[in-house]
């Protein structure tokens, strides 16, 4: 595809703000459209551009303001179709948009197809008709904050005899993930708790989850969410559970109290160790590509309740149909409140990465697949190989998994694929 990439549009602040207009004026066509933003300083222009093109294609436009990814999730019910405007876990400086449906993402063709959309209005612009609307929907972040805790009521935090540290990251999930586990008996200690885009992800958040783990107090549990609140990682005691091992757990935690998970769906990065202690319940894991898209695909298709990513990016089917961190963590409370936690062995993991100005070019070039071959046979089947170009940043990401091996790896990865020189590439570790 030519604009949507792992998860939707993904670039610099000004790149999205150039590609705003257009796909307004496409998702216009559909009626009705909410749209949220998250706390960087270029998400407001790209509202604001977003809604010009929307208004030109005759829209009923929604405005929620500053909400989490997943609570437009919920609040997508008012509306044909939704944008939010993040970049995720991205740093300040970068901005994106996220196209979302009632029953969560858009399909990988659903996706394919919108690009093509946006392609054509690009080359072909649409006259201009300015006819729309625009209504500001307030109370959008209460109305949510009302829905998880519902869906909780029954648990009772303060029986965790810890206190709760989280890290909001600045981000969209400021104020809101302390009210909700404050109501429901938390007691609660929160730390870059406010709506600061120019800090957003900053050495903070979900992927600074082991700098936070450093400075909790013994005998106590954090979660560390990212800017737009998809994604959460847990710290029990100064240990760190990413989203691997709260899948395991959570699915053991459910077969324990006769929520029958005989599958579960996780990616291609899902540690083989993770693998193998769900093996040992009974449980059988789905790999998929990388991407929350792709997890919910198949959850969808071979009705599956659970599923998730590494990253911490988790789909609880009984609770929502998108990754949700504060249903994460709360889902998790649950298996801490059960006494039934266990931190699963994993197998070793190497990470190296080719930087390239087009990864998708690099990675199905010839030359390149040639290597990828040799490696993959130098590798054996002792170890397991996974590249990947990344959909976000100009690289290519290469993974060695293994467990117990005295081979180096990272020398076959330089000698067949890092040490060559690509049209156009720069290799480094």
């Amino acid at each position: 595809m030519k604009y949507f990439g792992t998860d939707g549009i993904r670039g610099l602040g000004n790149k999205v703000k150039s590609l705003a207009f257009p796909l307004g004026v496409v998702l216009g066509k559909m009626g009705q459209v909410v749209v949220a933003r998250d706390t960087r300083p270029s998400s407001f222009d790209i509202e604001r551009e977003l809604a010009r093109g929307l208004l030109s294609a005759g829209a009923e436009v929604k405005l929620v303001g500053v909400v989490p990814t997943p609570a437009l999730h919920y609040l997508a019910k008012y509306g044909k179709v939704a944008v939010m405007i993040t970049a995720s876990h991205n740093p300040p400086e970068y901005n994106g948009l996220k196209v979302i449906v009632e029953g969560g993402k858009l399909s990988p063709a659903e996706e394919e197809h919108l690009d093509n959309q946006l392609d054509d209005e690009i080359n072909n612009p649409s006259p201009c008709n300015p006819c729309g609307r625009v209504e500001i929907l307030s109370g959008g972040a209460r109305e949510y904050k009302r829905h998880v805790i519902g869906q909780f009521d029954h648990l009772n935090l303060s029986g965790l005899g810890k206190t709760i540290y989280i890290d909001t990251a600045h981000g969209c999930f400021s104020y809101i993930a302390k009210d909700v586990l404050e109501t429901l008996g938390g007691d609660v200690v929160a730390v870059n708790n406010d709506h600061d885009g120019d800090k957003v992800n900053v050495r903070c958040g979900a992927l600074y989850v082991e700098d936070f783990a450093k400075k909790l107090p013994s005998n106590s549990i954090g979660f560390a969410f990212d800017g737009d609140g998809d994604r959460v990682m847990a710290v029990i005691d100064g240990r760190v559970y990413d989203g691997d091992q709260m899948l395991y757990n959570i699915s053991r935690h459910k077969n324990a109290r006769g929520k029958v998970i005989k599958e579960v769906v996780g990616t291609i990065m899902t540690n083989g160790g993770i693998e193998r202690a769900l093996s040992k319940e009974g449980v059988s894991l789905v790999r998929t590509d990388v991407g929350d898209k792709h997890v919910l695909q198949a959850m969808k298709e071979k009705n599956l309740l659970l599923g998730g990513e590494k990253s911490g990016h988790l789909i609880i089917g009984d609770k929502s149909w998108t990754g949700d961190g504060i249903v994460t963590a709360l889902s998790f409370l649950e298996v801490v409140l059960g006494e039934n936690v266990k931190k699963v062995r994993e197998f070793k993991t190497e990470n190296y990465a080719l930087e390239t100005e087009n990864p998708m070019e690099c990675y199905m070039s010839d030359e390149f697949q040639k290597n990828l071959a040799k490696t993959r046979e130098e590798i054996g089947e002792n170890a397991r190989l996974i590249v990947r170009p990344s959909g976000t940043e100009s690289l290519i990401r290469i993974t060695v998994e293994h467990n117990k091996s005295r081979v180096e790896y990272g020398k076959i990865v330089e000698k067949f694929l890092l040490s060559k020189t690509y049209k156009n590439q720069t290799n480094s570790k």
